[in-house]
């Protein structure tokens, strides 16, 4: 999940790794895998050190180690971004109350439901040391026909535990985040996921439109702007999630599961969700009083209903143009995405197609990035 909302862009975090760790075996932690061009490193330190203190063996300046990891400072900053004012502090205390055996409450990082899956998350580190090299090469089969000619980054993979997401990003940064409480012992639902969220970092280290570009358009266009971050958002989420294709994944862990089911849900609704995605998008642009905070929380959050838009136009466009279709949007700005499928769609007329209405706020949004 990578999202922009206007107003409340997601702040900057490219953490530096500078922790020394909490002892030999949980001293940064981390395995560099090739894909390509691009270098994969996960770092499971983070979740080492959160598994042991959840189990009463860590002591405080040990937990003050853990506070300073790069992981853990990524669940504060998670939680930021719905408008908390979550801090360091609020961490250690939650972490220290876990150690005793306590869950605070609110439940800020979500350590009670960590304790409740703490064999999960042992499960996913263990899959990890087991099998890592055979799911990454998975995850470069499915995304190599997507990487521009040339692409090369070194991208990390922080493995979590503790928080409710099962795996996000923040802005432009080259590295992303996994629960490891809520995978478990599921290859197929890690590489999904892993898939999923790489694709992001792609998506946003290829995009004209970035993080401080669309936070100067919000600043001049406090209204128009949403309708943008909306269509932006359609096409972050609808991209990964055609490329991260449930349906090409086997296997009995309950995170595939969770979005097989979610897909298969929402692929037999595709005409319901155009209808809900233009009618949001239109009281985004026009609506000064809208909600944009809970248009955004309806359609992007929980299983994310409207990804699928922009996965039914995503599989289209490749159905015409095969990966290389999606390929050539990346560099373009995200509203290229729906022209684009618009051009296609007017040629094939048993494709769900934008009423006009909807192409000229498209339209409008274009000319938002183009000024």
């Amino acid at each position: 999940m990578r999202s922009i909302r206007a107003g409340i862009g997601p702040s900057k975090s490219r953490w530096i790794a500078g922790c020394l760790g909490l002892c030999c075996s949980l001293s940064l932690h981390a395995m560099s895998l090739q894909c390509e061009g691009v270098t994969l490193s996960l770092i499971d330190q983070s979740a080492r050190a959160n598994i042991q203190i959840l189990e009463g063996r860590a002591t405080d300046a040990e937990i003050e180690e853990a506070v300073q990891m790069p992981g853990n400072r990524a669940l504060v900053e998670k939680y930021n971004q719905t408008g908390a004012a979550n801090t360091v502090d609020d961490l250690r205390f939650a972490l220290r109350a876990a150690r005793d055996g306590k869950t605070p409450d609110p439940d800020l990082f979500g350590l009670g439901s960590l304790r409740k899956d703490l064999n999960d998350a042992k499960d996913l580190l263990a899959l990890l040391d087991r099998d890592a090299e055979r799911i990454v090469g998975g995850v470069c089969e499915h995304l190599t026909p997507y990487f521009p000619e040339g692409y090369e980054d070194e991208i990390r993979v922080f493995v979590l535990a503790g928080g409710y997401a099962t795996g996000f990003t923040f802005d432009e940064g080259a590295e992303f985040y996994l629960a490891a409480q809520r995978i478990g012992d599921d290859p197929a639902g890690l590489e999904l996921i892993i898939v999923h969220e790489l694709f992001h970092v792609v998506q946003t280290t290829f995009s004209p439109l970035s993080i401080s570009r669309m936070e100067e358009i919000t600043k001049a266009y406090p209204v128009k702007s949403r309708a943008l971050a909306h269509l932006f958002n359609g096409y972050l989420e609808g991209g990964a999630s055609w490329v991260a294709n449930a349906d090409d994944y086997s296997g009995d862990g309950r995170t595939i599961a969770f979005f097989q089911d979610g897909q298969r849900r929402y692929t037999r609704q595709f005409k319901r969700l155009f209808v809900t995605f233009k009618a949001y998008l239109y009281q985004l642009y026009n609506d000064p009083d809208a909600d944009a905070d809970l248009i955004y929380s309806a359609g992007f959050m929980g299983d994310g209903p409207l990804y699928y838009v922009g996965f039914y136009m995503a599989r289209e466009l490749e159905k015409a143009q095969g990966p290389q279709g999606i390929r050539d949007i990346l560099s373009k700005s995200p509203t290229v995405f729906y022209e684009q499928y618009q051009s296609l769609c007017h040629a094939n007329k048993e494709l769900l197609c934008f009423s006009p209405t909807t192409d000229d706020i498209i339209e409008h949004a274009a000319n938002l990035v183009r000024q």
